[in-house]
């Protein structure tokens, strides 16, 4: 459940920068600005995070409404790394497009 908590807050925070033009976006758009390298277009980016949105909202009900309580224990390496992956991929697709508008 963990998992997709960060997963949609995650989504929730990029499109909040993105639409407020905020700091973390500025940040991350400088640094791959002057990258040069090709990347997805602002169409591709989007449709990536509405997926990626759309995955992690649905995980999230299955988690909490469908599945029920268990008794086992995850590693917290596992865990880290699952929390880990979900946050790094809201910046890489952001990443992915800064990247091409960049360079077009």
């Amino acid at each position: 459940t963990h998992f997709y908590m960060v997963s949609v807050a995650s989504s929730a925070f990029w499109a909040y920068q993105l639409v407020t033009n905020g700091f973390a976006f500025h940040l991350i758009s400088s640094r791959y600005a002057s990258d040069g390298r090709g990347g997805m277009t602002i169409n591709q980016v989007l449709i990536t995070w509405a997926l990626m949105t759309l995955q992690g909202s649905r995980r999230l009900y299955e988690s909490i409404r469908l599945l029920k309580p268990s008794t086992a224990q995850m590693p917290i390496a596992s865990y880290t790394l699952g929390i880990a992956f979900y946050l790094a991929v809201g910046v890489s697709v952001w990443a992915e497009g800064m990247r091409k508008s960049s360079s077009t």
